[in-house]
């Protein structure tokens, strides 16, 4: 009888000891812990993903990437909120944070744009012809999506860059962004790199874009133009001229600058307004993928502030600044936060100000005289 009892108190013993280290286990990947990467600097794992597109809500209180389809989850605890399975090809958060497009292979030359509700449900969907370069929301709300059709002839690739604005109820509106017909001989010597030419960022204000417009004069190598266009207006600006192995830039600083890569081993720091051009205090040898924001900028796998380097990471697939000064990179598969970044120069939207950047835009006032409205608006 005694043995017996002692059986039933072991066995009892050893569950309550197996559920304790389930409940550590659960705990433990409930909250990650944070890794120590540098000075003040934190990293702490958030998902495992299958892909890198990813895109963090503006204030990052939500987090959605890609693992066996679309995972969003809440930004503090990384539990999960919802998920649809089918995989995106990109992805963007309303200023908000209350809604969040996305946009899905549909098949042959076409993409389905989804938005979905703040009641965690696809809202609506619509298909549009087209490679989505890159999605976004407008300053009015509106879905943003850049894309480029390519037709093949027998005298080369007629390729066209489209802005497509979509309000989630009617029919999108689409216009044309640029044209460039490229002759087999540039397709034969270049087409490995044309692919790269296709990108686009979106200013944090939501009012402006400014994308890779490609051309290929039949007397020269191909190249690509950096143009900037206000999405209210339709006005634009070509910024600069750079190679076709240029990977890119993104908005710098308060919205008005950009840093962008020239194709020639150089990043170069550009005023939107002023036009000079100056390159950075560092080169990297191999941009690979550009983020910025405020002072700081992530390029050939290392992160700067101010031309210092803070940090250098190995085998980063992709990374973006969140508006509350987080970075957020993927990196062996896994999803991750870097703490610890303080912007000095946060951009905060507001009516006002949004009012004064689109009549410059519109050439209703000048930049200088922007900039004094601008002290007096938000000093």
């Amino acid at each position: 009888m005694r043995r017996k009892l002692a059986l039933v108190w072991q066995c009892n013993l050893f569950r309550t000891l197996l559920l304790l280290l389930f409940s550590l286990l659960t705990n433990c990947a409930q909250q990650p812990a944070a890794t120590v990467l540098s000075a003040g600097l934190e990293s702490t794992p958030l998902a495992t993903v299958d892909s890198a597109v990813f895109a963090i809500s503006p204030a990052g209180a939500q987090t959605a990437w890609t693992m066996a389809g679309l995972r969003v989850a809440d930004g503090d605890t990384g539990e999960q909120l919802w998920r649809d399975a089918r995989t995106p090809l990109a992805l963007a958060w309303s200023d908000d944070g209350r809604q969040l497009a996305a946009a899905f292979a549909e098949g042959a030359g076409q993409v389905r744009l989804v938005l979905y509700s703040p009641q965690r449900r696809a809202q609506q969907e619509q298909v549009i012809d087209g490679a989505v370069r890159g999605l976004g929301f407008a300053s009015d709300g509106q879905v943003v999506a850049v894309v480029d059709v390519v037709r093949a002839y027998r005298f080369g690739e007629h390729r066209e860059v489209r802005l497509v604005r979509w309000d989630g109820k009617s029919a999108p509106a689409v216009v044309a962004l640029g044209a460039a017909t490229v002759e087999p001989a540039s397709l034969a010597r270049f087409g490995s790199i044309l692919a790269r030419s296709q990108w686009v960022d979106f200013s944090p204000w939501g009012d402006e874009i400014h994308f890779a417009r490609l051309h290929d004069p039949p007397a020269a190598d191909p190249y690509c133009e950096l143009v900037a266009r206000h999405l209210e207006s339709g006005n634009e600006r070509v910024l600069a001229r750079v190679n076709i192995s240029s990977v890119g830039g993104r908005f710098f600083g308060n919205g008005d600058q950009l840093v962008y890569d020239d194709g020639e081993g150089a990043l170069r720091e550009l005023d939107l307004w002023s036009g000079q051009s100056r390159p950075l205090a560092f080169k990297s040898d191999a941009p690979g993928i550009i983020a910025a924001r405020s002072r700081f900028v992530w390029t050939g796998g290392a992160l700067f502030e101010d031309g210092r380097e803070l940090l250098r990471l190995a085998q980063v697939e992709a990374a973006a600044f969140a508006a509350d000064g987080s970075f957020y990179f993927i990196r062996n598969d896994r999803l991750q936060r870097l703490s610890g970044l303080v912007f000095a120069d946060a951009v905060a939207v507001s009516d006002p100000l949004l009012r004064l950047r689109n009549w410059r835009a519109a050439g209703l006032i000048s930049p200088q005289e922007f900039e004094k409205q601008k002290r007096r608006v938000a000093p």
